[in-house]
């Protein structure tokens, strides 16, 4: 799966230039809450591929080498996205960032923008469907999961049977407090005591966890442009900072 996304932005990349370059390199960077799964990955991917992708129901034959990857922890790449657009927030300070992803929630203390600790929590917002679902449906909206987890993520509103449309993160927000709690325990435990400058919130879930946080945490919350790609920018700005040295 993996080499296939890479070939797809390669092919896409190369669709864009007026002249195809006659070999391609490329320097990956991945992330995830496994980081010995995402070296094992790495081991595979440095060399050359030769891969043929049917986009269009016809073959595109492309070659390109992968000379390095490099692994970072879910959740601290998104503090390169904050170091790029917020500076301030975590440059010689303690941060917490707390990645609310659809199974997982991913939780990283940082220090002077080193990583010093992370946890992770199978308590993603799968865990928030049903109770969302069943809130939906008492206001006449007939939708299926998948339906509620992208509007969860676009912040689109569902429309109702009997009512105007229905705005999905309001519902999540009207339940979630209980889900709030049994991350915020977690929290207590992983933080143990120890004072924050900062929180920055990531992933597709927080932006319905924003005011809990707001009002559980009298510090700053922080939340990237586009918290659902924020690992994946912060990610692009490291291999950026690399080729340029």
């Amino acid at each position: 799966f993996i080499l296939w996304a890479v070939a797809r932005s390669v092919l896409a990349v190369q669709e864009s230039l007026r002249e195809i370059p006659s070999s391609v390199e490329l320097a990956l960077a991945l992330t995830g809450s496994n980081l010995d799964r995402k070296g094992w990955y790495a081991a595979q991917l440095v060399r050359q591929h030769n891969v043929t992708l049917f986009p269009d129901g016809v073959p595109e034959k492309l070659s390109f080498r992968i000379r390095e990857v490099y692994a970072f922890l879910q959740g601290y790449a998104s503090c390169l996205t904050s170091l790029k657009s917020k500076g301030d927030l975590t440059s010689g300070r303690r941060l917490l960032v707390v990645d609310v992803g659809r199974y997982t929630v991913d939780l990283c203390l940082v220090s002077s923008c080193t990583l010093s600790s992370h946890t992770t929590l199978n308590l993603g917002t799968n865990e928030l469907l049903p109770s969302v679902i069943s809130k939906l449906r008492e206001a006449g909206v007939q939708a299926d999961k998948l339906a509620v987890e992208r509007a969860l993520v676009s912040g689109d509103a569902l429309r109702s049977l009997t009512s105007d449309p229905v705005d999905v993160r309001e519902v999540a927000l009207s339940v979630a407090r209980p889900y709030f709690d049994r991350i915020s325990r977690h929290v207590v435990n992983f933080v143990a005591g120890a004072p924050l400058d900062g929180i920055l919130l990531c992933g597709g879930g927080s932006r319905i966890l924003e005011s809990l946080f707001r009002e559980s945490y009298h510090v700053p919350v922080t939340i990237p442009d586009s918290p659902v790609f924020a690992n994946v920018d912060g990610m692009s700005s490291f291999l950026t900072m690399m080729e340029s040295r």
